[in-house]
């Protein structure tokens, strides 16, 4: 017991140097930053480092530096868990490090392997310093798993962190309130935008881990298809070549073949099988615990010339050696796309290896940039995409704990503004220029609606709130069936222009009025088309596909709106409409100034929509 405050003493936090022992600095800066977080925070503290520089290294040192009674570690796979569970017990890489003497006996190390189902067996871990887990096995938001004591552990840390959104994980953390909260990540974002909750404390950027040698580096190879070639045997034949060519120099560099389904890995375990000389193992979740675990010892032990696998070894698998990567089925987000690479880009302090990835070249997009284009440049492209990224979610977070919250209700409280998605619509209101509006005003009563969430931002001029508003289907007159609709508004106020733009989905136009009555402190009107006009500037490459023309007089000989869809429909309007009809409304497709697809449209009511806008 108190393993990690009877060793604190004999910790030493030594600077490391090239060929020579000691922490790196993305090692010494997170251990740091997480300390100091917890001086004046209890939020869960997000530490972001790319893949492999060294974030098992960091998750042993801050037990001690926390001076932690017991800890749970949560991984998100049994590899993984397996893998932390190994390291943590023989504590041979802080060792390594000069953190610790060599003869500084590890903790006591438990691995949780099956559901935890009662409280006593909870009670049962009082005698281990440190559990390694999956939220399967502790996770109360599984059926069968029982509550744990509140205060079993007082540090809890999270490996791959982007994961706790997910209500497993979430609860996972929950259960122990009171406990330091560590979340370590590469990619502190997801793709559904749900936010990892916690504070960045620490991000370490791409291009030092280059500049400092964690990462080693990057090329594309792409695949040149002749005419009738299968792209499979093609990838296969290019990625043996490059084997080959680095044995013959003398490096021990092995292959990953990524591939989407456990069906096409069959396949392609066949292939290059078939068509070239590479000895590789074949690896996926259906595989026997017994069976993975000798494929990925023959592995490491130089048995094998690399692995194909099926989503798997990208989170926290530790082997320098793999360097060529076939990718016969790209990742389509860049979350996972840094995973992979950086698992890959890791430096081998034994050669000097560069990563290299294989693949045909395609049309698919990661975050709007061609990645896999034939003049890729990876290493200055994979840069640019994961600091762009990680910059924009420093920035939102700090954006949003602008906001103060005002009549929150209880059943909302949990609710993050990141979790607020709402559809690209928006109602322009022209206000005049010296009369700013007073967004925090209160909301004029509306019959049937309750504002039930309010919060504000003086800083962005933004407001967001939500109504509610009671159904009860009209064939019914008691209380029982009674149900709720809610209605999300969020006002914003540019004062360069000075416009107010109000969101309200579902669209609700008395919603939208009686916000803007509430807190306009002058005239104010919808925009007129001259000024919605200006909603196309700047864009190039206009291709119109929907236009609506409306009726100038109403008439039972025709129709009062006129809609015309398809490719280039502003070829279908004539001179002749211009008689009877005037404009209603338009959606096109562009490109912005930065040469990023965009779609667009507005209408004659003020309204303005889009996609690819954000």
């Amino acid at each position: 017991m108190d393993y990690f405050i009877r060793n604190y003493e004999n910790f030493s936090l030594a600077h490391g140097k090239p060929d020579s022992y000691g922490f790196r600095n993305p090692q010494k800066g997170a251990i740091h930053a997480v300390v100091s977080h917890f001086t004046i925070s209890s939020d869960p503290a997000i530490v972001s480092l790319p893949t492999g520089s060294g974030k098992t290294a960091v998750l042993l040192s801050l037990p001690f530096w926390l001076r932690a009674r017991r800890v749970l570690v949560l991984a998100p796979s049994r590899l993984l868990r397996s893998q932390l569970a190994e390291e943590i017990r023989s504590i041979r890489q802080l060792v390594l490090l000069k953190a610790l003497p060599q003869d500084t006996p590890g903790p006591s190390v438990l691995e949780i392997t099956s559901q935890i189902t009662d409280r006593d067996t909870w009670n049962q871990l009082v005698v281990y310093d440190i559990a390694v887990s999956t939220p399967y096995c502790v996770s109360p938001a599984i059926r069968d798993i029982a509550q744990p004591p509140e205060d079993l552990f007082d540090v809890v840390v999270v490996d791959e962190a982007h994961h706790t959104p997910a209500k497993t994980w979430n609860a996972a953390l929950e259960a122990f309130p009171k406990a330091k909260k560590i979340l370590l990540t590469a990619t502190p974002y997801r793709r559904d935008r749900k936010e990892i909750a916690g504070k960045i404390v620490y991000d370490y950027p791409l291009t030092y881990a280059l500049r400092d040698g964690i990462y080693s580096k990057i090329e594309f190879h792409p695949v040149e298809l002749t005419p009738g070639a299968d792209p499979d045997e093609a990838v296969a034949e290019k990625t043996e070549q490059l084997f080959l060519a680095s044995r013959k120099d003398g490096l021990a560099d092995q292959v990953m073949v990524r591939v989407d389904s456990k069906k096409r890995a069959a396949k392609l375990a066949e292939l290059y099988e078939r068509s070239t000389s590479l000895r590789l193992g074949l690896v996926h979740s259906n595989i026997e615990s017994a069976t993975l675990d000798r494929r990925i010892r023959a592995l490491k032990d130089g048995k094998l010339d690399g692995v194909i696998c099926v989503n798997m070894l990208g989170e926290g698998f530790d082997l320098t050696t793999l360097k060529i990567a076939a990718i016969h089925h790209p990742h389509k987000s860049l979350a996972n796309t840094l995973q992979f690479i950086g698992r890959l880009a890791r430096a081998n302090s034994a050669t000097e290896s560069v990563a290299r990835f294989v693949a045909i070249p395609s049309e698919i997009e990661i975050e709007k940039r061609g990645l896999y284009r034939a003049d890729a440049v990876w290493q200055d492209l994979i840069v640019e995409m994961s600091e762009e990224k990680l910059d924009k979610e420093v920035r939102a977070r700090q954006a949003t704990r602008t906001f103060e919250a005002d009549g929150i209700i209880e059943q909302l409280e949990s609710i993050s503004l990141r979790a607020i998605q709402p559809r690209q619509h928006t109602t322009v209101f022209s206000l005049t220029a010296d009369r700013k509006p007073r967004l925090s005003a209160p909301l004029k009563e509306l019959d049937q609606f309750e504002l039930v969430y309010n919060t504000f931002s003086s800083e962005y001029a933004c407001r967001v709130a939500i109504l509610r508003r009671p159904l009860r289907p009209r064939w019914f007159k008691g209380p029982s069936l009674d149900t709720s609709e809610f209605f999300l508004l969020i006002g914003y106020f540019y004062s360069r222009t000075p416009l107010l733009f109000v969101h309200c989905s579902p669209k609700n136009e008395l919603i939208v009025q009686a916000f803007v009555e509430s807190v306009a402190t002058g005239p104010f009107r919808r925009l007129s088309m001259a000024r919605l006009n200006r909603v196309l500037a700047e864009l190039s490459n206009t291709e119109f596909y929907n236009l609506g023309l409306r009726a100038k007089v109403k008439s039972d000989a025709r129709e009062s709106y006129r809609i015309m869809a398809g490719a280039r429909s502003e070829r279908a309007v004539r001179p002749e409409h211009g008689q009877w009809f005037r404009r209603g409304h338009l959606l096109c497709s562009a490109e912005d100034i930065e040469g990023h697809d965009v779609n667009i449209g507005y209408s004659t009511s003020s309204k303005v929509w889009g996609r690819g806008l954000l």
